[in-house]
């Protein structure tokens, strides 16, 4: 179950403004609010099993339901799926795969679907024991959210920037302890995967100056085996995020470096 929890505040919905399809704002507003379901599916949504078994509380059925379309599907569909995969994991308790499809959910094109995708991974990351990048991930992913989710997102930035014990006006985007840093592009849990996302990156990555991206096996406290492609070493993790900045690489995350298994 999640670490951080807020009462809701105002319904939730299932689509943008603009009329295109957008991740549910249902699932991220549950995470960080804990409202009830309001709204139906489509039945010619693509999604609605998946939708329909995360309301009813069946969340490795809502999982399953949303990687097959995820696998079937390309463009803003399939980061949407990803980004509903990667929600149901996590309410599944799954922390590790929860990792893997929101990643790549951050791919999207969709800047509202990537601040959620980047909100969620924060809060894994508070789970797993990392208060200061969930601090930094929340408040990155504040930015690109509006009305009360924006608000949540604060709200769980703050709680974390706490335990992390920071001050309560400091920006964890810009402030950090000293060690070693890098920039993860993605997070697989499988090999040809993550050698494909690191080729795929290798040219962003090279014109950067940051190097040939690599592959390091890691295996989390849930005893789960991920390949995260990273690139980069920085001293610290204000020296990690201002290149990731500078070059215009927002959908990578600063991660601590060596955490591979060896």
């Amino acid at each position: 179950m999640p670490s951080v929890m807020f009462r809701c505040m105002s319904p939730c919905r299932l689509r943008g403004t603009t009329g295109r399809r957008t991740a549910p704002l249902l699932a991220l507003s549950l995470l960080l609010g804990g409202c009830a379901a309001t709204e139906t599916t489509s039945g010619s949504d693509p999604l609605a099993p998946a939708l329909s078994a995360y309301y009813a509380g069946d969340h490795d059925s809502a999982r399953e339901q949303a990687e097959r379309v995820a696998r079937r599907t390309s463009g803003e569909d399939r980061h949407s799926a990803e980004y509903v995969a990667g929600l149901a994991s996590y309410r599944a308790g799954r922390n590790a795969t929860a990792t893997r499809w929101l990643t790549q959910a951050m791919a999207a094109e969709d800047p509202e679907l990537v601040a959620r995708a980047r909100a969620t991974l924060g809060l894994l990351h508070l789970e797993d024991g990392d208060p200061h990048t969930a601090a930094q991930e929340l408040a990155s992913a504040a930015i690109g959210l509006h009305g009360d989710e924006q608000a949540r997102a604060m709200s769980a930035a703050r709680r974390a920037r706490r335990a992390a014990g920071l001050a309560a006006g400091s920006d964890p985007t810009r402030s950090g302890p000293s060690g070693e840093y890098t920039l993860q592009i993605g997070a697989f849990s499988s090999l040809a995967r993550a050698e494909s996302a690191q080729r795929t990156a290798a040219v962003s990555a090279r014109s950067a100056g940051l190097g040939q991206p690599h592959v390091t096996k890691h295996t989390d406290r849930h005893n789960a085996r991920l390949f995260l492609v990273q690139v980069g070493s920085f001293p610290t993790r204000d020296a990690a995020a201002a290149a990731r900045n500078r070059h215009g690489l927002s959908r990578w995350m600063v991660a601590q470096g060596r955490q591979g298994d060896g």
